[in-house]
């Protein structure tokens, strides 16, 4: 499923998404729903499904979101996984969910500055985005 944005929301998230992928080496870029709902993916994985990625990115955010609040320890920032071939980190936008990955330790450490510092923007942005277009 994707979520449909007018042309100026899209305009704005391709501006910022491109300024993302200009300032690191990310492998994928895509921002979700907390229902799994696409808005936006890029994966330079052949094999990656977005429907997947995106229904996966977000039972990740909202178990994780869950186990938070049930120990306590407040609202969900983000979400860091390390595997053999790469890293993801899902980071929380209040509706929405900003997931972006990479190979190499470096190249994740690099952009996972980067997702930090546009989250407020993009989230500014899909602010905008009514309940009923997802």
């Amino acid at each position: 499923m994707s979520i449909r944005v007018s042309k100026q929301h899209a305009m704005a998230l391709a501006r910022v998404l491109k300024q993302i992928t200009s300032e690191s080496h990310i492998d994928t870029l895509a921002i979700i729903s907390q229902t799994g709902a696409r808005v936006a993916f890029f994966s330079t994985q052949k094999d990656a499904d977005p429907h997947e990625m995106c229904a996966i990115g977000a039972a990740l955010s909202n178990s994780g979101a869950l186990a938070l609040q049930k120990i306590g320890f407040g609202e969900i920032s983000d979400i860091m996984i390390r595997g053999s071939g790469g890293f993801l980190i899902l980071k929380s936008m209040d509706r929405f969910i900003l997931v972006g990955g990479a190979k190499e330790k470096q190249a994740f450490m690099e952009a996972t500055q980067v997702l930090l510092k546009h989250a407020h923007e993009l989230s500014e942005i899909l602010k905008e985005v009514p309940d009923e277009e997802y």
